[in-house]
């Protein structure tokens, strides 16, 4: 039952008066991987006040957004992964050349958001994350100046990488 996902996103659902239910399940709920990301950000939070609390609360964080795994079973509906066969590209043999050469511009674009974005986002995760143990266990006073303008250099180059393929090229693609 852990955090109690698949509750609360039937709650949210009624709360926003949220009333399209989901291609897969069927059933009225917000988005499972929002809500894992909220709740990463939560627990990433608490765990901050804890000594050397930081670096799992931002594992926390950093491995929910967006979420890397899931390995339950109650969350009939929610894949870290995209699963193909959900995407399928109707064929009819009267459309024009210019109809088929649209439906797969379309396919493509929709085979961008749904695997490289996300493979994009959890890479730039992953990366960022290691940049923090790094430079949280190895930058000392001594080599403060040569790796202190590196690390915050690579940092904001990953966060522009992971926030572009949240918001930028979900809306250009």
């Amino acid at each position: 039952r852990g955090y109690l996902i698949e509750e609360r996103c039937r709650i949210y659902a009624g709360q926003m008066q949220e009333a399209q239910p989901c291609r897969i399940c069927g059933k009225v709920h917000i988005k499972y991987n929002q809500m894992m990301i909220a709740t990463g950000r939560q627990v990433s939070l608490a765990l901050q006040i804890v000594p050397f609390g930081s670096v799992a609360g931002k594992m926390a964080e950093y491995f929910n957004d967006p979420p890397i795994f899931y390995f339950g079973e109650k969350l009939e509906c929610f894949r870290p992964w995209v699963d193909l066969t959900l995407m399928k590209l109707p064929e009819n043999a009267k459309d024009s050349a210019m109809t088929k050469i649209l439906l797969f511009v379309a396919t493509c674009c929709s085979y961008g958001i749904e695997l490289v974005i996300p493979l994009l986002r959890r890479l730039a995760t992953l990366t960022m994350f290691s940049l923090v143990v790094m430079a949280t266990f190895t930058i000392t006073e001594e080599n403060l100046v040569e790796w202190g303008g590196q690390v915050i250099t690579w940092a904001f180059y990953l966060a522009f990488a992971k926030a572009g393929g949240e918001l930028f090229l979900e809306v250009l693609l």
